[in-house]
Formats: C-alpha cells, structure tokens, sequence
C-alpha cells in the first residue's frame, strides 16, 4: 500500500576524483591498443595475398607454350626458313645475328660457306692448295679429260704435292670415269664460262678457300661470244682482286691463253697482250703473279679435238700441264 506521507528522495551526485597518474597511463595505453586492433581489421598490413594455383613462373611458361603452339598451328613459325632465304641471295642485312656472328638460324644447319674450315683428305696435309680456273678446256669431258690430269701425273713424278681446289668436281658430262679415281677433280671452271661468269664464281669462294696457287685460263668464250673486250678486261681485274684481297700473298698464273681457233688466232694475240699489261699492272701493286705463254707453240693441227679445233686433245692437254710446271719450276714451287 502506498504510505499517506510520501518521502522525497533526493539523488545526490558523487564529485568526481582526480586520476593518478598509473591510470592516465593505463588509459593511453588501452586507446593506443585499441586503435591499432581497428587498423589492422581495415588493411591487410602489407601481406602477400595467398599465392594461387599458378605462379608467375608458370604464368610464362603456359605463354609461351600458347605462343609456340599458334605458330604451329598458323604455320607462322619460319623464322629460320626466312634467315635460310635470305643466306641463300646474299639479302641478310648487316647487323642480323646471322650476319654479325650471332647464332646461326639454325644450329644444326650449315654455316657460310666462306666461314667453313675445309676438310683436308690426310694424303693432302701440308700440300700446297691450287685452284684452276677456267673453262671447258680446264673443266674437261670424257672424251678430252683436261690438263688437270697430265698436271697431277707428271707433278707426282716430280715429288710435288699440290691439293686441287674448288666447288666443281666433274667433267662437263659427268662424273670422271673409274679409271680417274686416284686423281684430284677439283677445280674453279665450268664450259662455256666467260671471263665475267667464271669472276662471277671465283669472288664468293676465294675467302673460304684462300689457295696458295690460281692458275687461271680464261677469255677463250669471250672471243668466240664477241664479248666486248673492255667487259672481259673488267672482270678479269676485278676476280684478279678478289684473290689478292681474300689472301695479299696468294700466288697468280695467269695464262696467255691457246688461241681460239685457227680463225680467231689474231684476236686471241691481241688479247694476250692486253693480259700481260694487266698482270704487269698487278705485279707494280706487290701482287705475285706472272704470265704463262700457252699460245707460242700451239698447233691446233696435232693438238686440238679435229670437230673444232679449239678444245685440246691428249697431245695438247700435255703441252698445258708442261707450261704450268715450267712456270712453278721457275719460281721453285715444284
């Protein structure tokens, strides 16, 4: 029951007490705490994300098999055919790893030819390397085997050793026969040739082979092709070069060349003159090198194939390998 004579209350507020110093430290303390705990549920604090299934190393090389398997699919991937092509016509830029001896293309697949070492057969080791240059007459045919081979015979008999080199290794119809396999068929010289085509062969291969002997007989197509003298001159002095610059003390025998026929025998004089006045010119530059007179003497009677009389028989194969021996006795190479 409610009382009759209600007591007022009064609610009295306590004055507040000062804070020790231990508490307002404590205090500091505790807010400090708990700010860094509301940081930290706000950033992940600079820590690495859980790493996923595929890393970054994995990452790569999942790119770079998706790349390798769109070049194959796209038959895009011909980077070493491009580099093969561009070998191949002389078009690679200077500066292309190729070009500047960086990896070739293709690590299995041939080097230039010019960056070649030559393989010497062991009969060969220590001989003296010789290149004949020319055309039918030194190339040859079955039926007119060339001097070459009344060379090598008779260079044997004497004690010399010379290596024959060059691209070619047959006859103008094929492979030498059984009975030449103990000779050596290399040699510069294709039927036909020109001055300008055999320079045309001989100035690409002249760095890679370096021979210590060129024995050179060309012109002869020049003068039954009515080439024009100033262009067979030119080309003679520019392969002339060419040998000089891939070896300074190379060794030159320059022919004065059999006459072209018995009706062209003028023309062939007057071109063996103009020879001589360019080895002359060569050998005031330090260039070694002399003429050989094949054209005194020659008779096209007793040493030419009769259908022609321009291509040496067996008779006239030997006068040519006995002109070039005269000429190395001379200078002691044999």
């Amino acid at each position: 029951m409610r009382s009759s004579n209600p007591v007022n209350l009064r609610v009295v507020a306590a004055s507040p007490r000062p804070l020790s110093p231990q508490a307002i430290v404590l205090l500091i303390v505790i807010v400090a705490s708990a700010l860094l705990v509301l940081a930290g549920c706000g950033d992940d604090g600079g820590q690495a994300s859980p790493p996923s299934s595929l890393d970054a190393s994995d990452e790569d090389t999942a790119d770079a098999a998706g790349d390798v398997d769109a070049n194959s699919d796209t038959g895009d991937n011909n980077s070493t055919g491009d580099a093969e092509d561009d070998l191949a016509t002389g078009e690679l830029e200077p500066g292309a790893p190729e070009a500047d001896g960086g990896a070739p293309a293709e690590e299995d697949g041939p080097a230039p030819a010019q960056d070649l070492p030559r393989q010497i057969p062991p009969e060969f080791e220590g001989a003296v390397t010789l290149m004949p240059v020319g055309d039918s007459i030194t190339m040859g045919r079955s039926d007119r085997p060339s001097w070459r081979y009344p060379f090598q015979n008779r260079t044997r008999d004497l004690g010399c050793r010379f290596d024959m080199v060059g691209t070619e290794d047959q006859w103008a119809d094929g492979i030498p026969t059984s009975g030449y396999n103990e000779y050596d068929h290399h040699h510069q010289s294709v039927g036909g040739r020109t001055t300008q085509q055999s320079a045309q062969a001989v100035i690409p291969v002249a760095p890679a082979f370096q021979p210590d002997l060129v024995l050179i007989h060309t012109g002869t197509n020049d003068i039954t092709k009515d080439v024009p003298r100033e262009t067979t001159l030119s080309e003679l002095r520019r392969m002339l070069r060419a040998l000089v610059e891939a070896r300074p003390d190379v060794q030159i025998y320059l022919a004065e060349i059999i006459p072209a026929g018995p009706a062209r025998a003028d023309a062939t004089a007057e071109y063996n003159t103009q020879v001589r006045e360019i080895a002359e010119d060569f050998a005031a530059q330090g260039t070694q090198i002399r003429t050989v007179d094949m054209f005194t003497g020659w008779d096209h009677v007793t040493m030419t194939v009769k259908e022609e009389n321009i291509h040496p028989n067996q008779a006239g194969a030997e006068f040519i390998a006995n002109r070039w021996i005269e000429a190395l006795q001379a200078d002691g190479l044999c």
